[in-house]
């Protein structure tokens, strides 16, 4: 047996953190977000300058500020999480509808030809609020097996261009992805093209210029298609496979301002034109 003992144990006052001062001299206030821990990846005024949007990443929480007032006029809180864009929050143009793109995997062990192997599932839908109310409305539903992993508004708002992406064994190079457009005002949806197409979309929101990777043959396109009728416009093909023209980044479309103007997108060291 050990004789129980007494001690006497000082307890140290925390050290005193650094002085707050602000960032500059001119920070005049600011809007916080719930989640302190999070990026916020979308900040976007409205058009009239009186309300300010942001989106934080990965909380999911979508806030609508009044920056004459520095206070919070809406809150929606979207599922939190790692998604396959941070930049997730998708706004209508007036304001009133958001769209939210929202993907689930789950990895299972299977077994195929005696190989043990991985296969990744994915669900999803894209989430849909009314902002002036908070109330969520009806999702839009993916093919069944696949997620909405990335999503763009148009402009003007009707159309909405989805990558989906079916589940795949990790024993293959790269899912098999496929990119829909949502008629937002019908409700209905078309294949645009097969693969993860990121669109950039020329002013009149019907056309886009899509840089499509294919992994099997490692090489990578442009197409120009019409957002209205699905119809593929145009398709510029790398010929050469150690320079593709890569995935991730949106093309930079501009206008031309000389006589018989075009718009059209820019590609290193080449112009091309929505009409070829």
């Amino acid at each position: 047996m050990v004789a129980p003992t007494t001690h006497s144990i000082r307890v140290l006052p925390p050290k005193a953190g650094p002085k707050a001062e602000p960032t500059a001299a001119n920070l005049i206030a600011s809007l916080i977000h719930p989640e302190r821990k999070a990026s916020l990846w979308t900040v976007e005024f409205s058009p009239d300058g009186h309300r300010l949007f942001t989106s934080g990443y990965p909380s999911g929480i979508v806030q609508i500020w009044d920056p004459a007032s520095r206070k919070e006029i809406t809150r929606i809180e979207t599922p939190p999480g790692y998604r396959g864009s941070a930049e997730y929050a998708l706004l209508s143009p007036d304001w009133n509808t958001l769209y939210v793109p929202v993907e689930k995997r789950s990895v299972h062990a299977v077994e195929r030809d005696g190989k043990q192997l991985h296969r990744i599932e994915y669900t999803g839908q894209v989430r849909v609020w009314d902002v002036p109310s908070r109330k969520e409305k009806a999702s839009l539903q993916p093919a069944v097996g696949t997620a909405p992993v990335y999503a763009r508004l148009a402009p003007g708002g009707r159309l909405l261009v989805c990558i989906e992406r079916p589940g795949y064994d990790t024993s293959n190079p790269a899912p098999k992805d496929v990119t829909v457009v949502w008629d937002l005002a019908t409700g209905k949806k078309r294949k645009l093209s097969d693969g993860f197409a990121i669109p950039s979309f020329f002013p009149d929101g019907k056309t886009i210029a899509a840089r499509v990777a294919d992994y099997d043959s490692k090489t990578s396109a442009v197409k120009l298609i019409d957002l209205v009728c699905g119809k593929e416009l145009a398709k510029v093909t790398s010929a050469d496979r150690s320079r593709r023209t890569g995935q991730w980044s949106p093309f930079s479309l501009v206008e031309r301002r000389r006589p018989r103007s075009r718009c059209g997108f820019l590609m290193p060291g080449r112009w091309w034109t929505a009409a070829g």
